[in-house]
């Protein structure tokens, strides 16, 4: 169910972009598989470029896919918070040029949301809407940054229970110190335990 709705959403920004439809349309007729967890889409580059799932029953005996995209388990979650992490995350193998072609694409493919919101609401309410949601976006961004450095400071130095880092690297050099007067410790101490001749 999730994947065929990710697999429209992707053919839906590669409509907005000639230059992808260009690469995938070089590769027509080649079957892939996009796997996320347990769930597997068969899917099947088109004449177009598009990516469009074929059916289990549409052949019968499987048909071995060129390329496998494996998903992270939290897909559904990072396609609402933070869906450019996707594409570190996901695994393209199998075809070495189709797989390269691929991971171009992802990485390069841009969702243009003003330009979709515009056919809705306007040009120019799109343009504020897109804006206040990236300053939003920006907001929530330095608040949770904010909140994790309060953590941070009550565990350093309210409870004590985490050491800064000048701390840390303070004690670090000690002990290296110590380890060096130590090793000099027990090599002068040989010496002496020598027998002399």
């Amino acid at each position: 169910m999730l994947l065929p709705i990710a697999l429209r959403a992707i053919n839906h920004v590669l409509k907005g972009e000639d230059w992808a439809l260009k690469r995938l349309r070089a590769f027509s007729g080649q079957s892939l598989r996009l796997e996320l967890g347990r769930f597997q889409v068969p899917v099947r580059i088109d004449d177009k470029g598009l990516l469009v799932a074929q059916s289990a029953s549409a052949s019968p005996a499987p048909v071995q896919p060129a390329v496998v995209i494996t998903l992270p388990e939290d897909t559904p979650a990072r396609l609402l918070l933070d869906p450019a992490s996707l594409v570190g995350l996901m695994t393209i193998s199998g075809s070495a040029e189709l797989a390269d072609h691929l991971n171009f694409i992802f990485k390069n493919l841009r969702w243009d949301a003003e330009h979709d919101l515009a056919r809705v609401v306007g040009d120019i309410a799109a343009r504020r809407l897109v804006k206040g949601g990236k300053q939003l976006l920006r907001w929530q961004t330095a608040q949770m940054s904010n909140a994790a450095s309060n953590v941070v400071e009550f565990f350093t130095n309210e409870q004590a229970t985490l050491v800064q880092r000048d701390e840390m690297s303070e004690f670090a050099a000690s002990v290296a110190t110590t380890r060096t007067a130590l090793a000099d410790l027990e090599s002068r101490i040989a010496t002496l335990e020598r027998p002399s001749d």
